[in-house]
């Protein structure tokens, strides 16, 4: 039986899912289950998304994956490491280009790549991470490198760090199910900061792995959708800050307290 399902959830990603695909077939270490689904056409909010796949996979342990991602080597043994060697732990998520500043190693990857790599610095510069010119070289060897040199493996999320980015994070299905799966009030945005206080309110950790290196685009499949008017990201945003303000002070019911769970047995 497999050890890990990987849930990569898409939408309109054919330009970048198979390199995807191809580093985690190339990188893994774990024995997984690897689950692609297009939501093009069904465009189902991505907490009923994550939560129905998540129902149909059985491993006990989970990773949900956005598409505009690469990983690197061992990304997942790394991770499945400090979950198992911590029970308190119940959700991890790796450093990479693009994330909350506890995971952000955006810099230390430019700086590693050196010349003959171009890096695009766009208005919105801070929501995005563009590159050309990186290959599988640098990945490994930028791998190899945040591995030999973290002292801690696992760094603490706390609460000023602002949660964890869900384009990648990995949980044992044990505490998904606790905390009742994603909180689906939430469409696009601040459901994965939600989980991630969700958990600590259980009394357990969240964490960042510092060993654990994957490439983050950011907000691919948010401007294809923006581009044809299937989400409107402002009202989104606020629509999930007033929702997360009002659950975090206690002036909304919390997910797992709602009566309705989203994970069956």
């Amino acid at each position: 039986m497999a050890e890990l399902d990987i849930i990569i959830t898409a939408y309109r990603s054919e330009a970048y899912l198979p390199t995807l695909q191809r580093s985690i077939e190339a990188y893994s270490t774990v024995d997984h289950n690897l689950i692609v689904f297009d939501n093009t056409e069904k465009q189902e909010p991505i907490t009923t998304m994550r939560n129905r796949l998540a129902r149909e996979c059985s491993a006990p342990y989970i990773c949900w994956f956005d598409a505009d991602t690469i990983v690197s080597p061992d990304w997942d043994g790394r991770m499945l490491r400090a979950l198992k060697a911590d029970p308190q732990i119940g959700i991890a998520g790796p450093v990479t280009t693009l994330g909350h500043p506890c995971q952000d190693v955006r810099n230390e990857f430019i700086e590693f790549c050196g010349p003959g790599k171009k890096f695009h610095s766009e208005k919105d510069w801070p929501f995005r991470f563009r590159c050309e010119g990186v290959h599988g070289d640098d990945l490994v060897r930028f791998s190899e490198e945040i591995k030999d040199r973290s002292t801690v493996d696992c760094r603490l999320v706390h609460a000023t760090d602002g949660g964890l980015f869900g384009f990648c994070i990995m949980m044992p299905r044990k505490v998904w199910k606790e905390v009742h799966g994603f909180d689906e009030r939430f469409s696009q945005h601040g459901w994965d900061e939600e989980i991630v206080w969700r958990v600590r309110q259980r009394g357990m950790r969240s964490v960042c792995v510092q060993s654990s290196f994957v490439v983050h685009y950011g907000r691919l499949s948010i401007d294809e959708a923006q581009k044809r008017g299937e989400l409107k990201p402002v009202d989104d945003i606020i629509a999930c800050n007033a929702l997360k303000e009002r659950i975090w002070s206690g002036q909304a019911v919390r997910w797992d307290q709602l009566g309705q769970s989203a994970v069956t047995e």
